[in-house]
Formats: C-alpha cells, sequence, structure tokens
C-alpha cells in the first residue's frame, strides 16, 4: 500500500506531501490543475524516464520519494534477488539533478532503473487512459485467466522447466550440427585442416594486398593525376596559390574597414595553407609511386591462394576461413566427446519434454474449468454497466509446441450486441467499453493478485450518471481488499471515495503552484455539486451531492 508521497520541485509542484490511505482514494480538481503531474511523479519513482523539463526550480533538484506498506504483499525475493535489505516500510526515492543525473533509491540503496521498474510492477498497478490497449494483447489475457484460476505458481514453475528445455534443445541442436561434419571422412577433415594452416592465413592481409595490387597497376595514372594537383595548386604559372596569395594582398589593404573583410582574409589564409599540403601530399604521392611487375606477380599469387579457398569453402573472407579453420580444428579434438554429450542431452530433453507435458495439461485443465466462472462473472458485472448484451467469451485452444505458458492459446472474444459475431477485441470494443471491459476484468481478479495499489487515471471517460455509479460501486467493492486511487471528474464515483483528494492551483508571486488537499465532509459536499452542476451550485445541487454522499457511506 502507497502510504506517502513527497514531491518537492516537480513541474508546478513545489513542495507536496500527500498522506494516503487504504480503502478508496479519490482524486478531482479542475482541468488542467495538476491531476496529470501527480502520476507522472508517481512515474518517476516507478522507473519511467526523466526529463529535466520537469524542474520547476532549474537551479534545485527534484526529489519524489514514496513510502510503501509491504505487509501484505509477498515480495522478499525481490530483496534477496537483488542483495537488498528488506522491511516492512519500503522507501523508494528518485532524484533528478540540475545537470540531468538522475538517481534511484530503494531504502536509501542506488538501484538501476531497471531494479526499480522489476520492484514497481509488483507494487502498483497503473491504468491510466490508453492502458486498454493492454487488453489486446495474448499475454494480459492468458496472465488474467490464469489469475482467476489461481494458477500463476504453476504456470511460474513450468516457465522455469520451459527455459531449461529450451536451453538444451538449443544446445543439442548445435552439437547434432557440429557431429554430422565430424563424422565426415576424418582423412578429410584433417586435409582440408592442413591446408588452412599451410596457408598461414591473416585477417587483414587480403585486404593490403588488394589495396597494393590496386596502386601498383595504377601507377601510372595515380602519377599523372597526382602531378597535375601539385601543378595547378602549386606549380603552375599562375598556380591556384599564386591567386590567393594576390587576392589577400589586395583584401589586406581593406581589411581594417570591415571586420567581415578580415574574416574572409583569415578564411583564404586557411584555404591557401590548406591548398600547399594538398599539393605537396600529392607531389610525395606522384615521387613514390611506381609500377614493379614482380611484385605485382607475387601480390596476385598469393591473392589467387586466398581466393581459390574462399571459393572452396563458399565464403568470401579471411576472417570466416580462420573460423572455419578453427571450427575443423576443434571438430578433430572433440570426436568422441561430442557423441557422448549427444546421447546425455537427448536423454536430458526427453526428461524435460515429459514433465512439460504432465504440467501443461494439468495448466490447460484448469484454465478450462476456470473459463466458464471468469465469462459468468464478467458478462455479469458488464450488465451491471449497462451493457446488458455484451458478451466476453474465452478461447483456450490447443497448439502442437510447447510455447514458454503451456499448450494453450487464450483469447479473448467480444460481442458488443445480441446476435453479434465473437471477434478479437481489437476489432469490436471501442474505447468507452474497453475501460468497462477492463474494470471488471480487474475487478474479477483483483482478489487473486498481490498488487496492494491500483490507479485509474480517468477510467470514467465516456460514461456518466448509473453507469458511472456503478463503475463505483465496483471500485469500492475491490477497494476493500486493495487500496484504489482513481482520478475522476464523475460526481457519481467521487461520492464513494473513503478518502477525497482536491487538486488546485495557486498563482503565487510569478509563478503557478499545484497543491492537494484532503477534503472535510463539507468541502466534499461542496466539490460533488460543482462537479454535478458547475462552479456555483444551488441548493438543489447540493442536496443532490448530499444525498449521494449519504448513499454511499
Amino acid at each position: 500500500m502507497l502510504k506517502l508521497l513527497e514531491i518537492k520541485n516537480y513541474a508546478l509542484i513545489q513542495n507536496l506531501s500527500i498522506e494516503l490511505d487504504n480503502g478508496l482514494n479519490i482524486i478531482t480538481g479542475e482541468t488542467g490543475a495538476g491531476k496529470s503531474i501527480l502520476l507522472g511523479a508517481l512515474g518517476l519513482i516507478m522507473g519511467k524516464r526523466a526529463d529535466l523539463k520537469v524542474l520547476f526550480n532549474v537551479e534545485t533538484k527534484c526529489v519524489v520519494e514514496g513510502k510503501f506498506d509491504l505487509r501484505e504483499l509477498n515480495i522478499k525475493a525481490f530483496f534477496e534477488k537483488q542483495d537488498l535489505e528488506y522491511e516492512d516500510e519500503l522507501i523508494i526515492r528518485r532524484e533528478i539533478a540540475p545537470s540531468g543525473k538522475s538517481r534511484a533509491f530503494i531504502n536509501d540503496s542506488p538501484v538501476t532503473l531497471d531494479q526499480l521498474q522489476e520492484l514497481a510492477y509488483q507494487l502498483v498497478d497503473l491504468h491510466q487512459q490508453f492502458d486498454t490497449l493492454a487488453m489486446h494483447k495474448q499475454k494480459f489475457q492468458q496472465e488474467a485467466l490464469d489469475a482467476l484460476a489461481e494458477i500463476s505458481e504453476e504456470v511460474a514453475h513450468y516457465g522455469g522447466i520451459y527455459q531449461s528445455y529450451k536451453k538444451t534443445e538449443r544446445t543439442l541442436g548445435e552439437l547434432r550440427e557440429k557431429s554430422r561434419t565430424m563424422h565426415k571422412e576424418v582423412d578429410f577433415i584433417t586435409f582440408q585442416l592442413t591446408e588452412l594452416n599451410e596457408a598461414k592465413l591473416q585477417e587483414e592481409e587480403q585486404t593490403d594486398l588488394e589495396g597494393q595490387l590496386d596502386r601498383l597497376t595504377n601507377a601510372g595514372e595515380i602519377r599523372r593525376i597526382m602531378d597535375m594537383i601539385s601543378s595547378v595548386l602549386e606549380a603552375a604559372e599562375p598556380s591556384v596559390s599564386d591567386q590567393l596569395t594576390l587576392l589577400m594582398r589586395d583584401l589586406s589593404s581593406v581589411s581594417a574597414i570591415d571586420k567581415r573583410f578580415q574574416a574572409i582574409y583569415d578564411r583564404l589564409h586557411s584555404a591557401l595553407e590548406e591548398i600547399r599540403d594538398i599539393a605537396g601530399e600529392a607531389e610525395d604521392i606522384a615521387e613514390n609511386t611506381e609500377s614493379d611487375d614482380r611484385s605485382i606477380t607475387r601480390i596476385n599469387d598469393r591473392l589467387n591462394i586466398l581466393y581459390r579457398l574462399q571459393k572452396k569453402h563458399g565464403v568470401e573472407t579471411v576472417v570466416a576461413l580462420i573460423e572455419i579453420r578453427d571450427r575443423l580444428a576443434a571438430t578433430l579434438e572433440g570426436f568422441e566427446q561430442n557423441d557422448e554429450e549427444v546421447i546425455a542431452l537427448e536423454k536430458k530433453l526427453a526428461e524435460l519434454a515429459a514433465l512439460l507435458t504432465k504440467s501443461a495439461t494439468t495448466i490447460s485443465a484448469a484454465r478450462k474449468k476456470a473459463v466458464p466462472v471468469f465469462e459468468a462473472r464478467i458478462n455479469e458485472l458488464l450488465g451491471q454497466l449497462s451493457m446488458p448484451n455484451a458478451r466476453l467469451k474465452v478461447e483456450v485452444k490447443e497448439v502442437k509446441a510447447f510455447t514458454p505458458t503451456g499448450l494453450d492459446e487464450v483469447q479473448f472474444l467480444f460481442a458488443t450486441n445480441k446476435g453479434s459475431d465473437y471477434l478479437p477485441l481489437k476489432d469490436v470494443a471501442s474505447g468507452g467499453e474497453l475501460a468497462r471491459l477492463t474494470l471488471c476484468l480487474k475487478s474479477v481478479i483483483a482478489d487473486k493478485m498481490e498488487l496492494a495499489t491500483m490507479i485509474f487515471d480517468e477510467i470514467d471517460t465516456g460514461v456518466s450518471g448509473e453507469v458511472a455509479s456503478r463503475m463505483g460501486q465496483i471500485m469500492q467493492a475491490m477497494s476493500k481488499t486493495h487500496q484504489l486511487i482513481c482520478i475522476t471528474h464523475s460526481p457519481q464515483i467521487a461520492s464513494k471515495a473513503h478518502k477525497h483528494y482536491y487538486v488546485y492551483k495557486n498563482d503565487e508571486d510569478k509563478r503557478t503552484v499545484t497543491s492537494m488537499k484532503l477534503l472535510s465532509f463539507e468541502e466534499r459536499l461542496m466539490e460533488v455539486a460543482k462537479m454535478l452542476s458547475g462552479d456555483k451550485p444551488g441548493k438543489a445541487a447540493i442536496e443532490n451531492a448530499r444525498e449521494l454522499l449519504t448513499i454511499n457511506h
């Protein structure tokens, strides 16, 4: 459970401390007051990337700290795995310095963002406006069914065996391939290895020789071009150097008139130095370039050896030849040992396959058994949310090959109207429908999950009235076993809060500052009334708000 969230120097927040309770915590406020800023700050201690733009004061570091009560969660394994000290009260702190450097701490021990994200995943379930996209994913759908079937531990155990199976399978495949190569004629392998060893292969030799050959065979043309470059730039009358010198001499007489003239003069001077350097290098290349027939013959002979070996072995580089040479040497060395390893791994793979089949069969039976209950609960809740004809159908299809989670493929199908075909969620459900379906789903599996804190950001978008009231009732029921934090614009949902917080903005000096406070009953009454009718609620709206608050508490 998130007990305390402290935010300093973040976005529009200068200094804010929020004490949260178990049950249903509702956050309301005017549009633009900063409700989303709270989620952004919370995202930092959940391991999201930071940006210097978040600093309220660019000269001071930003600090976001969250205190969690872990007594209801079974996550000691994470702390053991990461070699971190476990305490029932967890403190996560994130700091962003003005330099842009970001640091994260778990109970004052520095950690990486990956470690922070892994821990946060076990602490907080954050549902934002577009998180319903996760509903489309087969992995999410299967995990939801597994949670209701209460087989998550069995699936995790299966997954460990599966990883061993796949690793063994890969190793066995490599050894079998190696064995097929080794079982060729040993004399032939020896002949190939001897030929490659006698070639005395060097990784960069081919590139160097090809470069030398190109220079030797094109020596005449290289000399001609280099002589021409040297002449035009430096030796000819007039040369480019001479013309630049004349230009600089004329320009120097007016350089004091305008700083732009001096800048041009300096650039001409740099160009002149570069041209003289190029001319000198071209002259040097021309003087040291000459054809050598004996060297050409020697290089061609050596390259022909390398090309012949590459063609023979079906490769294009000396590096590949060296790899083949080393592989052939290893083949001869490991001939007998490889056969023994293949036999041992085949036995191990068969044993793992038997374990996987047994485990997958048990998991599949549990999934199929849970489907009717799962569908009935979801469809009942959909009816309560004014979708009486909508139906969720869960398909559990058997697959032939082992997957990381069993021998099943789980897919959610949805029909929005009576008589409609069942289709994948992405093809039929609108955003509002998915939001309601997501709430129903999390309501059904909430008591099967260890997540202590569930956060809903405007899940009521697109709904109002009685539907919003029923959504609030569902969240109120969920809050009996989970801490819920809900950002909402709905008075019906807000009225069901155990604690109601209000986000607002103040203009202080030359800055706008976001603040937040816990509302008293009378303040809640006025806030809900405003949500019902506007900034200046009348008696009817106030009485309506009072009735909502009285009914829900």
